[in-house]
């Protein structure tokens, strides 16, 4: 008789054990919509996640894709199975890279994991996690054309978002492991790529033209305006300047740089001169 109970309950917790390792490869092929992921507003976090993730320690996962449509943002990420672990956090800040307010805002998000349970499931799985930006940020706040940037907190990587939903994948150069000229040559590089997409050599008419802040001070601010052509490709463009912004803010932490608290204030208008486009302050 009690060898008949120990066949009973082995059988018992070998159905538990086979249906546990099917649900996790079900949801592996065909990863559902997962609401259980927190999405938090915390500066301070976001501030932290980005600042240890060349030293991070914990459990790590891909982002695999993004999609968005309209205010629907879809993250899709591979890595540890609980759902409950993962979260996604906005820095509460709502960037605007032109003076104006009027052109396109960045909304920096982060995805971070964290275990909360103490059983450790060993099975690596796909979870879409979907937002919504109008809570995320706020009616008032939303626009239909922000430009998001997510972070993975257990890498450096970055993927910006643009408002028709074209990702475009970015691993920062400035590592816990690049020297100061290192980064100095990494941010040249990509300040030269803008500059030669901002068509700014020649001006025949001023309303042709736009500007934009770039950069960023170590006590804030903008480094400086920069002019672009309005025929350009604008949502490519602003992304780029987006990135730029980003990554001189991380070598400021990185290298404890120190600026003038003093504020710019923002060109009033484009003019040409002696054939160029230049700001007028």
């Amino acid at each position: 008789m009690r060898r008949m109970k120990n066949n009973v309950w082995f059988l018992f917790l070998g159905i538990l054990l086979t249906g546990f390792v099917f649900s996790c490869n079900k949801s592996e092929l065909n990863p559902g919509i997962d609401s259980n992921a927190i999405i938090k507003s915390d500066g301070a976090y976001y501030k932290s996640l980005m600042s240890s993730r060349t030293t991070y320690k914990g459990e790590s996962f891909e982002i695999l894709d993004i999609k968005r449509e309209a205010e629907i943002v879809k993250i899709t990420v591979e890595g540890p199975c609980d759902i409950n672990g993962y979260e996604v956090v906005w820095d509460g800040i709502i960037n605007f890279i032109e003076p104006t307010f009027s052109a396109p805002s960045i909304v920096n998000l982060a995805v971070t994991y964290k275990a909360v349970s103490q059983v450790q499931c060993l099975v690596i799985m796909k979870h879409t996690i979907e937002l919504n930006l109008v809570k995320v940020v706020g009616e008032k706040e939303y626009q239909k054309d922000m430009i998001l940037k997510v972070s993975n907190a257990s890498k450096v990587e970055d993927k910006i978002v643009d408002s028709k939903g074209t990702v475009t994948i970015k691993n920062s150069l400035i590592t816990d492991k690049s020297t100061k000229d290192d980064d100095l040559k990494y941010l040249e590089k990509l300040l030269l790529e803008i500059n030669k997409l901002a068509k700014n050599e020649s001006c025949m008419a001023e309303d042709k033209f736009l500007f934009t802040e770039i950069g960023s001070k170590a006590c804030g601010g903008p480094l400086f305006y920069i002019i672009y052509s309005a025929g350009i490709d604008k949502d490519n463009f602003l992304a780029k300047v987006a990135n730029y912004t980003s990554e001189t803010k991380v070598f400021n932490i990185k290298h404890s740089v120190v600026s003038d608290c003093s504020l710019m204030s923002p060109p009033n208008s484009v003019v040409c001169k002696e054939g160029k486009p230049t700001l007028v302050f």
